[in-house]
Order: structure tokens, then sequence, then C-alpha cells
């Protein structure tokens, strides 16, 4: 029997809903009975997904098992500040889940986000930058190591956020089959794709036209098996999901991952028994010799053998590319088929050119007590995490151009 592997990949992710001035959540109406949606997600999913509850083969006893240690996934920081302070026992979970999968060879099952849910596409260079820096200083200070893997907003991408994203490190990342353009045998000749065509059992190697020295694996999961979580049709039963996937493996003694990506919250909050389904349909595919992987690993062992091309300007969440965030796409909410989205395009000309004022006149007046404003900037995610008077001083001292005085650093 050929090597095969299964990776399923949870992206999961909650908005800042806090109050700025308060720094608490308020009520939810909408998230009935719960107080606020973070509080409803975590019971009908993140606690359930960390702890891994599922039926036992009796069908009644109840066995648990971190499911966590099973699939890769990816915590926004925004969420995980929330759980960090609301839910210290479930935060813990994530990370150890992360820990206990990286034991023996540091390859753990977590990657990172950019530190805020962005578009990266629509955002310079210099903010690209950061996000992902943030980003990564986050994951190293919660998950004590550096993160091999970043999942990207709505799989958004172009040629500068890939390039963006190898230059700070990063090894692989994850899109849609949909947004790959061209393959070929490493060193061979290009061939169109589509998501029709592309095998998403392998991964690919992206190398950056910017810089000849620069590139990343990418990893495409399977898009019918991937919409399937997203619909619920994938888990609805353990035996279905087990079946789906093992019906994508060709005969051959060549290895491959059948790889499943999605929102994580559809493992419970949106589709109940969607968890207890995959957890046993893991169960299922190893007794029929799958093993479950994550992206990190099976690249430690199994080089791209091909290279890939991507769409530039595409998304997993827009078939109009960007065009979601950027103008009046025909993308709109099912329930308002007569809303008019026409202030999207005057509205992001609006924010790009603030963002240009703002970037000049930071640049003009962090200028007069920093050598490089910018890389101030990137470096300040560690106040995020550590806000005592000291930490301030100590960031300030280290990197002024000039000694200043209590007056002027404003706590």
């Amino acid at each position: 029997m050929s090597p095969r592997y299964i990776c399923v990949h949870g992206h999961f992710h909650q908005p800042p809903r806090e109050n700025p001035w308060l720094g608490e959540v308020e009520r939810e109406e909408t998230a009935f009975p719960f107080h606020d949606w973070h509080r409803r997600a975590v019971e009908e999913c993140y606690g359930p997904v960390a702890l891994g509850v599922r039926a036992g083969s009796d069908g009644r006893s109840i066995a648990y098992d971190d499911l966590l240690r099973r699939i890769s996934f990816d915590f926004g920081p925004a969420l995980l500040d929330w759980l960090e302070r609301e839910r210290p026992s479930l935060y813990e979970r994530v990370i150890a889940a992360d820990r206990l999968s990286a034991s023996l060879d540091g390859l753990g099952n977590a990657i990172s986000q950019p530190y805020y849910h962005a578009i990266l596409p629509l955002a310079s260079r210099r903010d690209k930058e950061t996000l992902v820096r943030w980003g990564v200083a986050d994951f190293k200070a919660r998950f004590g190591r550096a993160p091999h893997g970043l999942w990207l907003p709505e799989t958004a991408v172009d040629e500068e956020t890939l390039d963006v994203l190898a230059a700070e490190g990063i090894e692989f990342t994850i899109l849609d089959p949909a947004q790959a353009a061209e393959v070929r045998i490493v060193g061979g000749e290009w061939t169109p794709t589509t998501a029709e065509t592309l095998d998403p059992k392998t991964p690919y190697r992206w190398n950056s036209p910017l810089d000849a020295s620069r590139g990343l694996a990418v990893f495409f999961y399977h898009g019918r098996l991937s919409h399937g979580v997203v619909s619920g049709e994938t888990t609805l039963s353990a035996q279905g999901f087990a079946r789906a996937v093992t019906g994508r493996y060709l005969p051959g003694e060549s290895t491959q991952m059948v790889h499943v990506a999605s929102d994580g919250e559809f493992y419970g909050r949106r589709h109940p028994g969607a968890k207890h389904s995959l957890s046993l349909g893991l169960d299922l595919l190893a007794a029929e010799g799958v093993s479950a992987i994550n992206h990190a690993r099976f690249l430690s062992m199994f080089p791209p053998p091909h290279e890939v091309r991507v769409r530039a300007r595409t998304s997993s969440s827009c078939p109009h590319g960007l065009g979601r965030w950027e103008k009046d796409c025909g993308c709109r909410s099912w329930h308002r088929p007569d809303w008019s989205q026409a202030w999207r395009a005057p509205l992001r000309d609006a924010l790009e050119r603030l963002a240009k004022r703002l970037d000049a006149l930071y640049e003009d007046e962090a200028g007069r007590f920093f050598d490089d404003p910018w890389a101030a900037r990137d470096a300040s995610i560690v106040l995020r995490r550590d806000r005592r008077p000291q930490a301030l001083s100590l960031f300030v001292s280290e990197r002024a151009s000039r000694p200043l005085t209590p007056e002027v650093i404003v706590i």
C-alpha cells in the first residue's frame, strides 16, 4: 500500500469585540442564550475541539481525545488574547496541543496568522511586513517556537505577499486550488492549471519573481472536500468523511496527502456534529493505514516535486478576486439581494489616501525620536503583551535616537 496521509486544517478566528473604552465585550443579543459570540463559540466549538469529546465505540460512552493534537490549526491573536484572559484553562490546552504535537521533532500543529485579519494584497509592502512580523512575534511569545507556516486571511494572495512571507522565514502557506495558475515539474515546462486539473495531494514550490533567493512551499486544499466541510456534507458522518478522503487517493506507490482546510468554526458552532465526525473519521482512516499529519512534518519528509505560479490578487472567499473588499463586485448577503455595495470603491480609495497621509505623519513625528521609525513600529509588538511602565521605558531607551525625558515618554 502506498504511503497515504490526511491533513485537516482549522482556521480559528474571531474579530476583536471589546468595547475600546471598557476593554470588555458587551452583551450581544444575536449570541443568545450566551452573553456574546466569543462565549458562544467557546461552548459550541473551541472547547469541544480542544477537548475532543466524542462518542465511544458502543455509541453511548464518551471518549476524550485532544483533537488539536491530530489536526493542523491556527488561532488569531485577538482570539488568543480573549481566551488567555477569559478562559485560561482552554488557552493552555491550545498551547499544550501544539507543544505535545511538536515534542518529537519540533514540527507542531500550530501555524501563525498576520496579527490582524487584514487582506494583505490590499496593504502596502511596509504594512504587510509589520502584520506578518507582529503575527510571528505573537506566535513565538505564546507557543515558544518559530512558526513554520502562516495562514493568509481569506487566503488572499499576490506575489508581494508571498515574497514577504518568504523573507520572514515562513516555510509554507495554504491556498485554494483555484488560486494556482501554472505548474511544472521542477525545471520543466509551465502548464496552465485550474482547480479541476491541479493535484492537491502534493506541495508545490513557489519561487519569488522579486528575489530569486526566496521561496516557500504552497499546499492547496482539496476544494470539494473542504467546501463540503463548509456546507456540512463532508462531515455528516464519520464513515462518510472517511470514504470521501479515501476516494481521493490514486492507485500507485507515490506518497499522497489528502488536504482539508476550512474555518474551524464549522466543527461545532455551525455544524454541531462535525467535530464528532472528524474525530471518529480520523480513527477510521487510521485503521485503514491513513496517518494524520501536519504540513511541516509532511514537508520535512517530502519536498515539493513541482513548482507553481499563483493567480495574483485572488482569495478563497470572493470569485471576483479581491472584489468584495474594494468594489461592488456582486458579492452580498443572501438575505439582502437588493443591497448595493457601490460604497466599497470610494471607501477603499479614502482609506488608502488616509493611510498614505498617516504614514507620512508617523514617519515625520516618530523620526524625531527614532533613527528607524518603521523598525520601532515592528518591534513595538512586545508592548502588546507587556504593558508595564518599565517595559515601555526599556523599549524607548533601546531604540530612541537620543535620551528622552520622562515628560516626553507618554505612558
